[in-house]
């Protein structure tokens, strides 16, 4: 791997990575990106980008590596940023089914007009996790106004 050597060299090599990726030429915008994250770490629109290249190559094990990292580094800068969370961890975290749906029942009966979307994804959650997969479609095609009208 290059040693770089200073800011102009930094930057040359940026460009470089940078037109590489965006004519499609992965396996070199790699080596470049690689040289990058090896000389600053920190960068997470690096590791970002290096994501992106390695699910363009087909190499979801280190995709997610770097995900990780640039999940890790902007979590450094953002303490509010969510933890990541198995599934399982999400659904224990919800309330039961039965609560979600009558809070959800509530606010279709409220006169307001205002609709979450959050309450339908977690019911929905709720029945996937179940294995009831047809539930789960129903709920979030019913609500699919509410969903793409923001």
């Amino acid at each position: 791997m290059n040693k770089i050597k200073n800011y102009e060299e930094y930057e040359q090599i940026t460009y470089a990575a940078a037109e590489l990726f965006n004519k499609g030429d992965y396996k070199n915008a790699l080596k470049e990106f690689l040289v990058l994250a090896g000389y600053n770490n920190e960068n997470y629109k690096v590791h970002e980008t290096l994501s992106i290249i390695y699910l363009k190559l087909n190499d979801l094990t280190n995709a997610q590596k770097e995900y990780d990292i640039v999940h890790s580094l902007l979590r450094k800068k953002n303490k509010s940023l969510f933890e990541k969370k198995s599934f399982e961890e999400v659904i224990s975290s919800l309330s039961d089914i039965s609560t979600l749906e009558a809070q959800y029942q509530k606010e279709l009966e409220s006169k307001s007009g205002k609709k979450s979307t959050a309450l339908p994804i977690q019911i929905s959650m709720h029945h996937i996790h179940s294995g009831n997969y047809h539930e789960a479609e129903k709920v979030l095609t019913g609500h699919k106004k509410e969903f793409f009208e923001k």
